[in-house]
């Protein structure tokens, strides 16, 4: 677990930031003969180094504002989906991750695309 944890952490500060993706479930339309549109939910958890020393909640918290915007600047993911949706943040809070206190964030997004078969 240490050198699993370790990978997420900046090698210039010691801080913990990483996220995990997931895809967490699909459906498909039937749209041609051969060709299906996918949606598909994804849930993607960050992790941010807590600490007392300095704004860790509002850094995060920013960071996740960030995400978001990136997401409607780019709603076809650079054309690899027809389109990204429903982009939210559905829990923040603290723990521990492994033995490092962390903020939690899981967020969510809807992506659509077209499976050529």
């Amino acid at each position: 677990p240490a050198t699993y944890i370790s990978s997420f952490k900046d090698t210039t500060n010691s801080v913990i930031h990483g996220y995990i993706i997931t895809r967490v479930s699909f459906s498909e339309e039937r749209e041609g003969p051969r060709s299906n549109t996918r949606i598909t939910k994804w849930v993607i958890r960050g992790y941010y180094s807590l600490g007392s020393a300095g704004a860790t909640e509002e850094t995060f918290q920013g960071i996740i504002d960030n995400i978001a915007t990136a997401f409607s600047l780019d709603p076809t993911l650079s054309g690899t989906v027809i389109s990204v949706e429903n982009f939210s943040l559905d829990n923040f809070d603290a723990g521990m991750w492994g033995d490092v206190l962390c903020h939690f964030a899981e967020t969510s997004l809807i992506t659509q695309e077209q499976i050529n078969y």
